[in-house]
């Protein structure tokens, strides 16, 4: 992958298929590298706290790196020298890589670049908000994809990685996605500021509630369509679509329409990919998915009443009170 900015994204990608190589030599030659060790099924670091399983048919090794540590497997294992698609598992430490790996800048959009724009986004791998980015590049007139995936802890970048000629990448892109879902990392967070934006947008929509018409804010990756709300069911749903295989997110101020606890279902199946933050008229909800095309239902407790029954009360009173003040002799004094 020839690229004006080397970054550690491209440089991880060359590490890996250059680790590859060296494989396949030193199976051929029955030989081993110092430092290596075998994997298959399920891989274990536990001085990082890092746990991914990989495909059952998948096979290959780990070795140790200047700035950390890299697994990479292929279908029926390295050897042979004809390895086409191969996943990885990086572990790096920060304070050696300062870049997040799926920085976009890191992509020159020049003319002099072999790669396409990049497809980044996000999703929930370990309890938290993870980096995502596709893209795809071409080398000696052969066109190639990579998908990798990058959540962090205090101390470390871990980035899960698929790649295969363009013409092979959806094959095994399920088997990828499916190897990150059990990736778990210890003391993982969420990549806020210095993660990707997946370009979310404003997008007001309305809702029919107490019979009148209700103003609720939605921000979103995905176009929205078909948002309703059915207060005897109490629930809220809508249409998410995007283009297939990337990342979706939605935000929705939930907290006008429906009081929690709140269940979600993407496509009739419930889902725990959702986040819910703030309380009350304030609780914001975070809905991630993976694009094409879904109906998304959100299940609250109950719906919220046009005006809190406390608000209801108060009111009461004072019109009470108004009332009795306006039938005596001294108010009626007053105001002649």
């Amino acid at each position: 992958m020839k690229q004006r900015h080397y970054s550690v994204f491209v440089a991880a990608l060359l590490s890996a298929a250059f680790f590859s190589l060296l494989l396949s030599f030193g199976d051929a030659r029955g030989q081993t590298i110092p430092g290596m060790t075998v994997v298959s099924g399920t891989y274990t670091n536990a001085e990082a706290g890092v746990q991914m399983a990989f495909p059952s048919s998948w096979e290959g090794a780990a070795i140790t790196t200047d700035k950390g540590l890299i697994v990479t497997v292929a279908p029926g294992g390295m050897s042979g020298g004809n390895v086409s698609k191969m996943m990885g598992l990086m572990i790096m430490d920060k304070s050696k890589v300062q870049t997040q790996p799926t920085d976009p800048s890191s992509f020159s959009t020049d003319t002099s670049s072999q790669c396409g724009a990049p497809l980044t986004g996000s999703r929930q791998v370990s309890g938290v908000a993870a980096s995502e980015i596709t893209v795809e590049c071409t080398n000696a007139g052969v066109a190639s994809k990579v998908k990798m995936v990058v959540i962090q802890t205090d101390a470390r970048w871990i980035s899960a990685m698929y790649m295969a000629p363009a013409t092979e990448f959806d094959s095994d892109l399920s088997a990828f996605n499916t190897a990150v879902s059990t990736l778990q990392v210890n003391g993982a967070t969420d990549i806020g500021g210095g993660g990707v934006n997946i370009g979310l947008q404003l997008k007001v929509q309305s809702v029919m509630l107490g019979g009148k018409s209700l103003q609720v804010d939605v921000k979103s990756s995905s176009t929205i369509s078909n948002f309703n709300l059915d207060e005897g069911s109490k629930t809220l749903t809508f249409k998410a679509e995007g283009q297939t295989g990337t990342q979706g997110k939605t935000e929705i101020a939930i907290g006008k329409m429906l009081n929690g606890p709140y269940t979600v279902k993407i496509d009739g199946t419930a889902t725990t990919d959702f986040q819910v933050a703030g309380a009350g008229a304030d609780a914001m909800m975070t809905v991630s998915y993976t694009h094409s095309a879904h109906d998304v239902a959100v299940t609250g407790a109950s719906v919220v009443p046009e005006f809190p029954i406390a608000v209801v009360g108060v009111i009461a009173a004072l019109i009470g009170i108004v009332a009795v003040i306006g039938r005596t002799k001294l108010f009626r004094n007053r105001i002649q």
